[in-house]
């Protein structure tokens, strides 16, 4: 505790303040209600201390745990995650989205790190950065709003990842996704080293290092059988139930000389055995295999948790140019959940 102590005194001797602006603004504020005497002053202090709390505080790049949990109850830092899909909105209600709050301000652009998820079906990281710039063309220049680049490693190995941001009452919020392959197999904990190294046109080195804790176990059920209709063979390697998804790892095959089949037309109805559909969260990169006569497409999709369901029952869609699917109902896939 007193490591910590110490940290945040440092921290707070290196930040410059313009005493000559704070001093003009509170003596006018003084005299301009001097007629309420004590109140007012006590007032004026209690504000003065805040924000110059809140100044200090913003400026040094540490942040305690338990700071970071009071900061993320803050609305203007508040948690990120909940709001960018249901899955991660279900991770939260039952606590499982980890506030961070660690914040580096560099090259004048401040980034804070508000929450991180992890579970086997994904890594995410939530991030704000304070944008009070308006209208479209302003917004042109940025050839991405929020982070553009960064170097991630989870426990020492370099991965990839996927980002969307958007901008919400004068922040930029965003995401970082770690590509699934890349997540470690079987670890209950991760350690994360974040370096943003460009965001909004500028380039520099925010640095992160962050842990994940494991969500709770998942239920991972392999069917292990293939469907045939026609042309087309359909299968289910996997299926993993977690707190923030349902992942469902496909692979769909047809004849090389099917040249006008678009894969990115496939699509694919989760329907549990209480009848609810169950929503799409995002899709992954399909790869394509050629074999033989044989050309498969290797995915998966994130679909939004399921709990209390018996079974599911999986169904390809080919959809049209206006989005009207045609139902593969040949290849419809039941699958029982233990």
């Amino acid at each position: 505790m007193n490591k910590v102590i110490n940290k945040f005194k440092e921290d707070v001797e290196n930040v410059e303040i313009p005493l000559d602006e704070l001093d003009a603004v509170i003596k006018k504020e003084i005299i301009g209600h001097s007629r309420n005497n004590r109140s007012r002053k006590k007032v004026l202090f209690a504000i003065a201390t805040a924000i110059l709390f809140f100044i200090l505080l913003l400026g040094s790049s540490y942040v305690s745990p338990t700071m970071a949990n009071v900061l993320s109850k803050i609305p203007f830092i508040s948690s990120v995650l909940p709001s960018t899909d249901v899955g991660l909105q279900a991770a939260n209600e039952k606590g499982l989205v980890k506030s961070i709050g660690q914040t580096v301000n560099q090259e004048g652009i401040m980034i804070t790190i508000t929450d991180v998820y992890y579970d086997h079906s994904r890594l995410e990281i939530g991030y704000s950065i304070p944008f009070e710039e308006e209208g479209l063309e302003t917004l042109k220049k940025y050839k991405i709003l929020g982070v553009a680049k960064a170097n991630i490693e989870v426990d020492s190995q370099d991965v990839g990842y996927s980002g969307h941001s958007t901008l919400r009452n004068d922040y930029i919020i965003g995401t970082i996704t770690i590509d699934n392959h890349d997540l470690p197999k079987f670890k209950d904990k991760v350690n994360i080293t974040l370096d943003i190294t460009e965001v909004l046109n500028k380039k520099g080195h925010w640095e992160f290092h962050l842990s994940a804790k494991k969500a709770e176990e998942d239920i991972i059920i392999h069917p292990d059988q293939d469907v045939r209709e026609g042309d087309y063979v359909f299968s289910i390697n996997t299926i993993e139930l977690t707190p923030g998804s349902t992942k469902m790892e496909y692979s769909f095959s047809i004849p090389s000389s099917e040249e006008e089949f678009n894969e990115q037309a496939l699509d694919f109805s989760l329907i549990t055995d209480t009848g609810k559909t169950v929503a799409t969260i995002k899709k992954d990169m399909i790869f394509i295999e050629n074999s033989d006569d044989r050309r498969q497409y290797n995915s998966q999709i994130l679909f939004e948790p399921i709990e209390d369901v018996e079974s599911l029952t999986v169904t390809p869609i080919i959809k049209d140019s206006d989005g009207k699917g045609d139902f593969l109902d040949g290849l419809e896939f039941e699958i029982p959940i233990p």
